[in-house]
């Protein structure tokens, strides 16, 4: 037979309040922790060899962000450029002077987004590079790395 109301603990089925705010604790850190949210500023270092050569990148929720040091239209260019490289599918996108986006798909279907916003002086350009829906990180900073060789430094 079930009981409707508190019981003696103050909750319905025996637990604490104390108690199940620990017990939820520990499940969200967990979750956490196997996702890598929670691990410091949410940085993954490359390996030592540096394999893509670039290590001032940063890889969060699925999303690189990283900069070019040009302004949004030259990043724009390059950023272009290295998707064909790639061999992406569909590449499509505009700029103005202080944003652009392109978009595009794998071979495999996976979509592909890059958003450009330039800084305040026009001299530099970040990009947040999204590869699939939960994001690829080797792919993304495959991208960045291409656009980088593109834009010449």
């Amino acid at each position: 037979m079930s009981r409707n109301g508190p019981n003696k603990r103050g909750g319905r089925d025996g637990v604490s309040a104390g108690k199940r705010a620990a017990l939820s604790g520990l499940v969200l850190a967990a979750a956490c922790g196997l996702c890598g949210c929670a691990a410091g500023d949410g940085r993954k270092e490359l390996p030592p060899d540096g394999a893509t050569g670039w290590t001032d990148a940063d890889f969060v929720r699925g999303t690189l962000t990283g900069t070019l040091d040009l302004p949004v239209a030259r990043a724009f260019v390059a950023t272009r450029a290295a998707m064909e490289a790639m061999g992406l599918l569909d590449i499509e996108g505009g700029n103005d002077a202080a944003r652009g986006r392109l978009s595009a798909r794998t071979a495999d279907g996976e979509r592909v987004r890059v958003d450009l916003i330039g800084d305040e002086r026009g001299a530099a350009t970040s990009l947040s590079i999204r590869v699939g829906t939960i994001g690829d990180e080797a792919r993304s900073r495959e991208l960045l790395a291409k656009a980088r060789e593109r834009s010449g430094g």
